[in-house]
């Protein structure tokens, strides 16, 4: 019986260089969904020239300043799956800024750094998207509070599944008394959510 149960997210663009990605990245001015793409692929990409390129497709999504549609962030089968349709563009949005908690996962501070920006930069991969709304605007009770009702969902939903992935739960638990400690204590009032099943 197999033993990796490791997730494993679908990156189609893996096998081109970053050269090949910025050659990519000019050509697709006028295709936001392909530059979602790009963008995605490149949160993976450790190197200079890598990270120099994610931010100038930043700056294109941003241009772009119109709806696009979500890149695929689904997992290959495994015991760590999440049900199919939860939370599509929340999840979206945390993996697309390279989110990710777990086996495969990035460290702490990388986690806190992304989280950070997440609550205080405008979020351009979502402008016009119907759920624009819901993620309310930079540093707001309204973006704070979504953050962590996501989190605290995928960590309850995470509880609940057969063989729970332990160290997912332990890093998105952390994480939410970060932004609790970090960023809500003192200023809001909304009721923090729980993770308690």
């Amino acid at each position: 019986m197999p033993t990796d149960h490791k997730i494993r997210p679908v990156r189609p663009m893996i096998s081109m260089s970053t050269a090949e990605l910025k050659s990519l990245a000019r050509d697709s001015l006028n295709h936001p969904q392909r530059l979602a793409g790009l963008y995605f692929e490149l949160q993976f990409r450790k190197r200079k020239a890598a990270r120099e390129l994610r931010e100038y497709v930043r700056f294109l999504l941003a241009s772009l300043g119109h709806p696009f549609p979500w890149p695929d962030t689904e997992a290959m089968p495994g015991h760590q799956r999440l049900p199919q349709g939860v939370f599509e563009i929340d999840t979206g949005l945390l993996s697309t800024m390279g989110y990710r908690v777990g086996m495969e996962g990035i460290g702490e501070a990388r986690r806190r750094d992304i989280l950070d920006d997440i609550y205080e930069q405008e979020l351009f991969l979502l402008k016009g998207h119907p759920q624009e709304r819901e993620w309310g605007k930079p540093r707001t009770a309204t973006r704070l509070r979504k953050m962590a009702l996501v989190l605290a969902s995928l960590t309850k939903l995470s509880k609940r599944m057969r063989t729970p992935p332990r160290i997912a739960i332990a890093e998105w638990e952390s994480d939410l008394r970060y932004l609790k400690k970090v960023f809500y204590v003192g200023r809001y009032d909304f009721t923090w959510p729980s993770t308690l099943i």
